[in-house]
C-alpha cells in the first residue's frame, strides 16, 4: 500500500477544513461580526504606522516567496524528483498533501470572498474582498511537508535545520503579509494552525507507512532555484504592487481651498474612529485656518484647555 489511508484522511480533512472555517468566521470581519476584534486592529495599525516605501518594498519582495509560482514550481519540482527516483510512497503522500492542502486553502479563500476584508482595505473604506489566506497555508503545507520527508528517519539533531529554515520562511511571509495589511493576525493564525495541522497527519500517516526518508542534496538544490531565482522573476511586479498599494490607500490629502469649500467637505470623516474603526466622536465643525488663531478664538469664547491625563 504505497498510497495513504484515503477514506481516513478525507474524514479528517473535512473536520479540519469546517473546524477552521468556522473559526475563521467567528474572528474576522465580516462573519459573526461586522468589525474586527482589539488584537487584530492594534496589530494593523501598528504596522500601518511604520509604513514606509523601503520596507513596504522589502515586504513585497518577501511576500512573493508565499505565491503560487514559486511554491507551486517547488511542488512540480519535488514531485518530479520523487517520481523519477521511484519512491512512490513519498511520491503519493506528496500528491496527497499537495491535493488536499490545495483543497484546504481554496476552502478557506471561500471564505475570505463572503465578505472578509483585508485590513488595508477595510480602514480605508475600499471594497476588496480578496482573502489571501490560501497562499499563507499553501505555502505552509508545502514547505513543512518538504521538511517532514527529509528529516523522515534521520537522527534528531539532523531534523532541527530543515523545519528551522520552514518555520523562519513562513514567519517571514506571514509577517510580510501582515505589514503590508493583506491579512488579519487572528486569520493567519488559524491558517497557518489548520496547514500544520494538517502537515502533522500527513508527516504521521506517512512515517507510520514505513516512509523512507528523502536525501537532503536534491530537495535542497529544488528549493534553492525555486526561492533564489523564480522570486526575482516575479518579484518586480510584487513590490510594484505593494507600493502602489502603499501610495493608494494613504490617508493624508491636499486641497485647494476652493475644492474643500465646494465639495470635498462632505467626504471628510464624519467622526473619529477607534482604533478598530468604530465610530466614536462626531465631527461637528470643520475650521479653516491656522491653529493659534482657532486657540485665540475659542479662548476668547471662554473655552479652556482640557486636564493632562
Amino acid at each position: 500500500a504505497d498510497t495513504p489511508e484515503t477514506p481516513g484522511l478525507l474524514i479528517l480533512f473535512v473536520a479540519l477544513l469546517l473546524l477552521a472555517a468556522a473559526a475563521l468566521y467567528l474572528v474576522l470581519p465580516g462573519g459573526w461580526h461586522a468589525e474586527p476584534n482589539a488584537i487584530d486592529a492594534f496589530v494593523h495599525q501598528a504596522f500601518y504606522q511604520v509604513r514606509v516605501p523601503l520596507l513596504t518594498a522589502l515586504a513585497g519582495y518577501v511576500a512573493s516567496l508565499g505565491s503560487w509560482p514559486v511554491y507551486g514550481s517547488l511542488a512540480l519540482g519535488m514531485l518530479a524528483y520523487l517520481y523519477a527516483g521511484h519512491n512512490r510512497r513519498a511520491a503519493a503522500h506528496w500528491v496527497a498533501v499537495l491535493a488536499f492542502g490545495g483543497a484546504l486553502a481554496l476552502g478557506l479563500q471561500l471564505v475570505g470572498w463572503i465578505g472578509t476584508q483585508r485590513p488595508m482595505d477595510y480602514f480605508a473604506n475600499t471594497m476588496h474582498t480578496a482573502f489571501p489566506s490560501g497562499h499563507i497555508v499553501f505555502a505552509t503545507v508545502v514547505y513543512f511537508f518538504l521538511a517532514a520527508l527529509v528529516t523522515t528517519r534521520k537522527p534528531a539533531e539532523k531534523r532541527v535545520i530543515p523545519y528551522l529554515i520552514a518555520g523562519v520562511l513562513v514567519l517571514l511571509i506571514a509577517l510580510a503579509q501582515l505589514y503590508l495589511g493583506h491579512l488579519w493576525l487572528s486569520g493567519l493564525l488559524i491558517s497557518v494552525l489548520t496547514a500544520l495541522i494538517w502537515v502533522g497527519m500527513l508527516g504521521l500517516a506517512y512515517r507510520r507507512h514505513g516512509g523512507h526518508g528523502v536525501s537532503l542534496r536534491t530537495p535542497a538544490i529544488i528549493a534553492g532555484v525555486c526561492l533564489g531565482i523564480i522570486p526575482l522573476l516575479t518579484a518586480p511586479s510584487a513590490v510594484t504592487n505593494a507600493q502602489q498599494e502603499l501610495v493608494s490607500h494613504t490617508r493624508e490629502q491636499t486641497w485647494t481651498i476652493s475644492q474643500w469649500q465646494n465639495t470635498n467637505w462632505h467626504t471628510l470623516p464624519p467622526a473619529r474612529e477607534d482604533i478598530a474603526g468604530k465610530a466614536k466622536q462626531r465631527f461637528n465643525i470643520q475650521w479653516r485656518g491656522e491653529r493659534k488663531d482657532i486657540q485665540q478664538r475659542l479662548e476668547a469664547a471662554a473655552w479652556l484647555d482640557s486636564l493632562p491625563l
